[in-house]
This record gives structure tokens, sequence and C-alpha cells, in this order.
């Protein structure tokens, strides 16, 4: 009988391990996708293809900025790839080994932005191409280390 006690407490510990990484890592993908919704809208409006104002391209690197600054608090939980336990993530665990890289990443994509940001409300469009084109390097310097491709 007390197994039967113990071996309920420990499931019951594992369900809500597992209920929070899979909360943790869902708090990933909505500011991850969150980023990629605002870089597609801001490509747009550099590309010609979207009617969004300079206004716009400004609040949408302000948003940016902001999620690169929760970035390190949304990959606090270190669940990845190799410890996912069923819940989907594309998370290396060298982001937890080499941390301190990944959080210096973390705030250039947030100065990045903030440079946008700022160049966005000047109105230059071209100048906004190159802190747009600098903002997005930023991006593939972080992935390329961190970021397990999905199967397919």
């Amino acid at each position: 009988m007390r197994f039967g006690v113990i071996a309920a407490g420990v499931a019951a510990v594992m369900i809500a391990g597992s209920a929070m990484a899979h909360e943790g890592v869902e708090a990933r993908q909505k500011l991850m996708k969150s980023i990629v919704g605002n870089v597609k809208a801001i490509g747009a409006v550099v590309k010609g293809q979207s009617t969004e104002s300079m206004a716009d391209v400004a609040r949408r690197a302000g948003e940016i900025k902001m999620d690169a600054d929760n970035m390190g608090g949304v990959f606090g939980d270190q669940v990845h790839v190799e410890n996912a336990n069923g819940v989907r993530t594309t998370a290396s665990p060298t982001i937890w080994a080499n941390w301190s890289d990944f959080f210096k990443l973390g705030q250039d994509m947030e100065a990045a932005a903030a440079t946008l940001q700022v160049t966005a409300a000047g109105g230059d469009m071209e100048a906004v191409k190159g802190a747009f084109g600098a903002m997005t390097k930023t991006c593939g310097a972080c992935h390329k280390p961190y970021r397990v491709k999905k199967a397919k």
C-alpha cells in the first residue's frame, strides 16, 4: 500500500513537471511567434509590399525590443529537445551550456530593434532597410547555434 501511495505521488510530480514544462515552452513559442510576425510585417514594408507606415515599423520594432528583453525569462525553464518528454521544442541544450552567450545575443537583438525603432521614426527608408538588415542578422546569429532544425 505504501508503495502505491509513493508511486502515485511520483506520478503526480511528473505530471505537474510536464505541465510546467509545456507552459514554459508555450510562452517561448508565443514570444518567438510575436517576433516573427513583427519581422515579417516590417520586411513587407521594406520590400514595398505593405501599406504600413514608418510609425507602424517603429511600433513593431519596439515590440521586438520588448520581446527580446523578455527572452531570458522565457528560457529559464531549461526544457530542450533532449529533455522535453514529449513537449515540442526546437531549443538546443547548448542554450543553457552557453547561457551568457545566448543572453548576449538576446541583448544584441534588443539593441538592434531599438536602433530600428529610432531609425523608423526618422522616416528614411534606406536607413530603415539597413537597420532592419542588422536586426535580422541577430536572429540568425542565435538560431544557428541554439535552435535545432525541425524534423521533416
